[in-house]
């Protein structure tokens, strides 16, 4: 198994291949992912994003460059802020913030059709993992994700989600 951890920073997961922009412990490859994945087609089995996709410039075409170093099958974990939440804006250096219906638009089932990578989402789920709602989140976490919808459209402006976790697998 080959997994690729984009954007890794120092905590790279075990066994991984990390790549990201700065020389630093637990980077294995150093390169600008703005311009591409630096590895063939195919080569991995899972991909991992976390707390690194709000930095990018073209969603869109990341996402593709994800799909093409995918094997058909292959796995992509990503954690993104979510739009409600107040760790989103913190950071001036975060370019995009994410809905419950963002990774929508790579699935095949998509009336949109900005990409041509297509995905299948395995699982999408609110985290409520910091500050002082944490205990709170606890108790309403369940509930966001059993009514996601519900959520995002009554409730994320009065008790936000800290971020989107994703799991996406890629089709052909």
């Amino acid at each position: 198994m080959r997994l690729l951890d984009l954007g890794c920073g120092r905590t790279k997961a075990p066994g991984a291949v990390g790549i990201d922009i700065a020389p630093m412990k637990g980077v294995d490859v150093v390169a600008d992912l703005r311009r591409g994945i630096p590895v063939k087609d195919g080569v991995a089995d899972e991909v991992r994003c976390i707390s690194f996709l709000e930095h990018l410039p073209d969603l869109v075409f990341f996402m593709e460059e994800v799909h093409r170093v995918l094997r058909p099958g292959g796995i992509l974990r990503a954690r993104v802020p979510y739009f409600t939440s107040n760790y989103a804006f913190a950071d001036p250096t975060h370019l995009r913030f994410f809905s419950y219906s963002t990774f929508d638009y790579f699935t095949p089932e998509s009336h949109f059709q900005y990409s041509q990578a297509r995905f299948r989402i395995l699982e999408k789920r609110f985290k409520f993992a910091h500050g002082r709602l944490q205990i709170l989140g606890k108790i309403i976490e369940p509930l966001t994700n059993r009514f996601p919808r519900l959520y995002e459209r009554l409730f994320a402006h009065i008790v936000p989600s800290d971020e989107l976790r994703v799991v996406l697998e890629a089709v052909e």
